[in-house]
C-alpha cells in the first residue's frame, strides 16, 4: 500500500502543494502549510466489510464504528442472508459472531471458505466466549482471527486494520 504524508500538528493526511507554496503541504484539518512531512502510516482505502450478527444492537454497533473508521459496512442477521450476500458481492473482511440461532459462526465460516467468492476473503470470529477449545476450532476452519466481545472501538478497528494489511 501507499504511504500518507502526516501532519505534524495534529496527524491528518496532507496535500501536496508544492506548485503552490514553497513549503509544499498542508493540512486537510487545520488548513496550515506544513514543513517537512513524515511518511509515517499506511494509506487505507475505504473496504468493504460484511458485519454477521443474530444481535441487531450489536450489529448497528459494529457497522457505525466502521463508518466512522471510513469503511462501508454492510449487514446481515443470519448465515443464510450473509450467503446469500457473498454470492452477490465481493467483500474484503467479514466480521462473524459465533453464537446465533439457526446457523452459527462456525457452520458458516466452513460454508464461506466453500463459496468461490469468499473462500479467500479474511474472516474474524466475534464472539463473547473466547474459549481456547472454540478458538481452535474456529482457526481449524480457517479463520483469520478472533475478537471477544465486549471490545472497544479501538480493537475492533485494530483488528479490521490487522486483517486488511495482510489481506
Amino acid at each position: 500500500s501507499s504511504l500518507a504524508p502526516l501532519c505534524g500538528c495534529c496527524a491528518a493526511i496532507v496535500v501536496n502543494l508544492s506548485a503552490f507554496f514553497p513549503t509544499g503541504t498542508m493540512c486537510f484539518v487545520s488548513r496550515r502549510r506544513v514543513g517537512p512531512v513524515t511518511f509515517a502510516r499506511p494509506l487505507r482505502l475505504m473496504a468493504k466489510i460484511l458485519v454477521i450478527d443474530d444481535e441487531e444492537d450489536m450489529r448497528l454497533l459494529m457497522c457505525a464504528i466502521l463508518a466512522r473508521g471510513q469503511h462501508e459496512a454492510d449487514a446481515a442477521s443470519d448465515g443464510e442472508t450473509a450467503l446469500t450476500m457473498l454470492t452477490a458481492s465481493r467483500y474484503d473482511l467479514i466480521l462473524c459472531d459465533v453464537s446465533m440461532r439457526g446457523m452459527n459462526g462456525y457452520t458458516l465460516l466452513s460454508r464461506v471458505r466453500a463459496l468461490p467468492e469468499s473462500a479467500h476473503t479474511p474472516v474474524v470470529l466475534v464472539t463473547g466466549m473466547a474459549d481456547l477449545k472454540g478458538m481452535r476450532e474456529g482457526m481449524k476452519l480457517g479463520a483469520d482471527d478472533y475478537l471477544p466481545k465486549p471490545f472497544t472501538v479501538t480493537e475492533l478497528l485494530s483488528v479490521v486494520h490487522t486483517r486488511l494489511d495482510k489481506a
